[in-house]
């Protein structure tokens, strides 16, 4: 059997970044781009979504935040793709030392999610960055952005803050939507419904998101 030397060389996230933004800017700003990410953007988690943001701004890009997003997304993390230099995993808190509606919005929508992935793993996913641009263009502290981003993206730890619950019940509600859109109105209340129960089950609270 012929060997693949590429097959053994894992692509860097340096080098998995450069050819997305290679697919959005000409050669020249390609570097000034890079830049911008590593100063800025790369130490944080929960950013990539921010930093497709400034991307569409800073250059006057034609496509929508969503398709860079998604762009970024792919590239980014592809299987093959290893970080360099690999960060540290990230603290997992255990949902009973969660602020109580945090962890009652936590546990519906991680049900919610998984039960609407099994259905429709693409249009769960597309939800899940239609709420984090909701978050984004939120006014709540970096902090508690960045991280709730994040566990929306799928990139980080449930959060451990308080949020607004007027922030939390738009955030069900928007899934709720996202359901209703990709499966029809009477599979997203029985996914609902399924989701509640088994956030009830396991916490308190649930019904002051609703």
């Amino acid at each position: 059997m012929a060997f693949d030397a590429s097959a053994s060389i894992p692509v860097t996230r340096d080098s998995a970044l450069i050819e997305g933004l290679r697919r959005l800017l000409p050669a020249e700003q390609v570097p000034l781009a890079l830049r911008l990410w590593e100063e800025e953007y790369s130490a944080r988690p929960g950013t990539l979504r921010a930093y497709a943001d400034r991307l569409v701004r800073d250059y006057a890009l034609s496509q929508p935040l969503r398709d860079v997003h998604r762009l970024l997304v792919q590239h980014l993390f592809l299987p093959q793709t290893t970080a360099r230099p690999a960060p540290p995993p990230p603290v997992v808190v255990p949902a009973a030392e969660l602020p109580p509606l945090t962890r009652a919005f936590v546990e519906l929508l991680e049900e919610l999610f998984a039960r609407f992935a099994q259905s429709d793993a693409d249009a769960a996913g597309m939800t899940r960055h239609d709420l984090a641009d909701r978050v984004l263009a939120s006014s709540l502290e970096r902090p508690q952005r960045d991280a709730l981003i994040a566990w929306l993206e799928q990139s980080g730890p449930a959060p451990v803050h308080d949020y607004p619950p007027k922030l939390l019940r738009a955030l069900v509600h928007l899934s709720y939507v996202g359901v209703c859109n990709a499966l029809g109105p009477l599979p997203a209340d029985r996914l609902l419904a399924a989701a509640i129960r088994y956030a009830e089950y396991h916490t308190e609270g649930v019904r002051q998101l609703l």
